[in-house]
């Protein structure tokens, strides 16, 4: 959905009590500013130190946007460690107002899982799975590589890489100069269950299947 101011209203009308938001954008501005029409509670989760992916993190204009969005909200739920050091550093956060948690996992216990439509796990080969969102500092083109060097030493392997983003394109032009792209799936943004899943099927460490995390920085 395209951000714009529009969004202060929509939140304004919100009927539930406490307004979930993902890092410190527009959104998280707009949602802040709605406390001012309605009494309600806001959430920030914070992933983690936006310092080190370069003027996108320390940019003055930025930082200081991002400080002022953190004075409308009422929690933050750092993923790691550096991701609260971010908040009290660099956003100037109280610290009573952040707990640390990793809030990056997790499903319910009750959830139906199912593998993801359309794909296979022939037996004997291993598998590794990531989940994120296709940007460079997620290190999936790093993982693609890999697939090809696993290849080259050991023999086949799958690997099903679950999220989207603007790095897709590229990634999958990647596998096809590697030589790998009948062993990388692409599987985009999968529903909880097709999530849980995917999760499972690398649950057998017997099996040689892994989730894997390639985050650079």
């Amino acid at each position: 959905k395209l951000v714009s101011p529009r969004m202060l209203l929509e939140f304004a009308r919100a009927p539930e009590e406490v307004l979930v938001i993902y890092e410190l954008g527009l959104v998280g501005l707009y949602a802040g500013l709605s406390k001012l029409l309605r009494p309600h509670k806001v959430v920030s989760l914070i992933e983690g130190d936006y310092r080190h992916i370069g003027r996108t993190g320390t940019a003055p204009l930025k930082v200081a946007f991002r400080r002022l969005a953190a004075r409308f909200v009422d929690v933050f739920v750092a993923n790691n460690p550096p991701a609260r050091d971010y908040l009290t550093r660099t956003l100037n956060v109280p610290a009573d107002k952040i707990v640390v948690g990793w809030w990056l996992a997790g499903l319910p216990a009750d959830l139906a899982a199912r593998r993801p439509d359309g794909v296979a796990i022939p037996d004997g080969v291993p598998l590794f799975v990531c989940a994120g969102q296709l940007i460079p500092r997620k290190g999936i083109a790093l993982l693609i590589g890999g697939v090809a060097a696993y290849r080259r030493q050991f023999g086949p392997c799958l690997l099903w890489v679950i999220g989207d983003g603007p790095e897709q394109e590229s990634l999958v032009q990647l596998t096809r100069r590697l030589g790998v792209e009948d062993q990388v799936t692409f599987l985009g943004t999968v529903d909880h269950e097709a999530l849980k899943g995917a999760f499972e099927a690398v649950g057998d460490e017997a099996e040689r299947r892994s989730f894997v995390d390639p985050l650079l920085w």
